[in-house]
């Protein structure tokens, strides 16, 4: 439970800058379990040392007249949960959870809003908190939804591995965009959808050792890339399958391109 105090105190800086007031109307709220297994690239596999992985999530979202909430929750290589705690092993090789939270309020009837995000990673040996801060634009055509957003980066890192260092406080800025198109196809109800996340202006201690050179256990460079593209079939009202092409670039503690492809079955209710 000590690795979830950032996570923590993040949901509670963004329930308090988000909270609906009293009257606020409810408009819809939604939620899904699913059961996923990540195939990494082979080429990430033997440069990079990633290992594939199964995960359980359960997400939700809430949609109010003053702006929206959603969130997730991963628990990632389940099967790992009791071993290798005390190892040398690369988070990428253990059990760990993974939660995301963002909120939105509203700035009038401008499609603009105040906008917060916060990330949490942990593991045996390594936690990374990320807290972002700042504006985002809401477009709806249609079966269409667009949102980009800007923000202000801190980040709140612990790392326990022999060599590694960790690092704590501003970290440049984080931007990106999230889309979902929904569809018919054949009769079926399908919906495509990507988020992408852009980190740029780091600091330095993030990614350097003091003489300069890429420190290994970091992101190799100011800037990365980080997202993922997916297609869903909504079997039924109950069930949706799909599958996701997720990337990264100079970001998930490698100092280049990685990829993979997850495969999932979600329950809704």
């Amino acid at each position: 439970m000590k690795k979830l105090t950032n996570l923590a105190l993040g949901t509670v800086a963004v329930a308090s800058l988000f909270s609906a007031t009293a009257s606020a109307d409810h408009k819809y709220s939604w939620g899904n379990v699913s059961l996923n297994y990540l195939d990494w690239d082979a080429k990430t596999e033997n440069t990079h040392g990633k290992d594939d992985f199964p995960y359980i999530e359960l997400e939700a979202g809430a949609g109010f007249t003053w702006g929206d909430l959603y969130g997730f929750i991963d628990f990632e290589s389940p099967d790992r949960l009791f071993a290798d705690k005390d190892s040398d092993k690369d988070p990428s090789d253990a059990h760990r959870i993974a939660a995301k939270i963002v909120g939105t309020r509203k700035l009038g009837e401008t499609g603009f809003s105040a906008y917060g995000q916060v990330y949490h990673l942990s593991s045996h040996k390594f936690s990374v908190t990320n807290v972002v801060g700042g504006a985002a634009y809401d477009y709806r055509n249609g079966g269409l939804w667009i949102r980009p957003w800007l923000g202000k980066h801190y980040q709140i890192q612990s790392n326990g591995f022999e060599g590694a260092k960790s690092y704590s406080g501003d970290n440049g800025f984080m931007g990106g965009v999230t889309w979902t198109y929904n569809f018919k196809l054949f009769g079926e109800k399908f919906m495509a959808a990507q988020w992408h996340e852009y980190e740029f202006k780091r600091d330095g201690q993030h990614y350097q050792n003091e003489d300069g050179s890429v420190n290994e256990f970091g992101d190799g460079r100011s800037e990365g890339h980080n997202g993922a593209v997916s297609i869903w079939w909504h079997m039924t009202d109950a069930l949706t399958t799909g599958f996701q092409y997720r990337y990264a670039d100079y970001k998930l503690g490698s100092n280049a391109y990685i990829d993979a492809f997850i495969y999932s079955i979600k329950y809704n209710f």
